[in-house]
């Protein structure tokens, strides 16, 4: 009977020995069936997210940019400008320098209709819109014969002699330096796009310019330039004739001029 229970104790030894030799492991419940649910679809989320990051940060970025750009301060206007002019757009040939490389020689491509074609797309966003009032280019035409306008020495003092005459409260002149067409389809091209020009707006009380744009853009592909999203955001994805890129690039501008004077 001793000998019995001494083997019993020896065993019992032995066994709280090896356990207490044993690397101690948390107790891991079994996942619950919600659990098991969830974990697989929360794998996908953390990369969707990861995925997502750069892409929110390029937006917040763009988002502050944008804000700070549409909190320039409004102008201090005599008046309200409720009734526009528009001088038609100039062509201004940039000459290359001595020596120019062919990429900067294409810079300077510039068709006779470059001016007539900007010129077009401000009318057309001023008669897409209901805000702002503008007086009929035929109108305009015939006031561009007064001699006060023709015998004006620069742009600005036309654009304010032109509204005289016209009773415009402010008159949009500006040049066109770049008009290079696209060359291919809107699928693709071997050479894109690009346009160059600048559009202001004269107060006709005072002669003084309140607001000025410029837009230089060469078509690039979205891969190459985030910046460029806007482009196809409004216009879809293709490659843009001279015109089509000038549109946007007036549209885009003379959004501006209108934040501008309206404060």
């Amino acid at each position: 009977m001793r000998t019995q229970e001494t083997g019993d104790r020896r065993q019992e030894t032995e066994f709280r020995r090896s356990r207490a030799s044993r690397p101690l492991i948390p107790d891991s419940p079994l996942p619950s069936p919600v659990s098991r649910v969830l974990s697989p679809v929360s794998r996908p989320l953390s990369r969707v997210s990861d995925l997502l990051s750069p892409v929110s940060c390029l937006l917040t970025s763009l988002f502050f940019l944008l804000s700070a750009c549409s909190a320039r301060p409004a102008p201090e206007l005599a008046g309200p400008i409720e009734v526009l002019a528009v001088l038609p757009i100039e062509r201004t040939r940039v000459e290359p320098q001595e020596g120019a490389l062919e990429t900067e020689l294409e810079q300077t491509d510039l068709p006779a209709d470059a001016g007539f074609a900007v010129t077009a797309q401000v009318y057309g966003w001023l008669a897409d819109q209901s805000v702002l009032r503008f007086v009929p280019d035929v109108t305009v035409s015939d006031a561009l014969l007064a001699p006060s306008v023709r015998d004006a020495p620069n742009l600005q003092a036309r654009a304010t002699a032109l509204g005289k005459v016209v009773n415009a409260q402010g008159v949009i002149f500006g040049t066109v330096t770049r008009f290079r067409e696209r060359v291919g389809t809107g699928l693709g091209v071997t050479r894109a796009a690009s346009v160059a020009f600048d559009l202001n707006l004269v107060e006709v009380v005072t002669g003084k310019v309140v607001w000025r744009g410029q837009f230089n853009e060469t078509q690039q592909p979205l891969s190459s330039n985030l910046f460029n999203f806007w482009m196809f955001w409004e216009a879809g994805p293709q490659w843009f004739t001279a015109r089509e890129l000038a549109g946007l690039g007036v549209r885009r501008l003379m959004e501006q001029m209108e934040r501008t004077i309206r404060g």
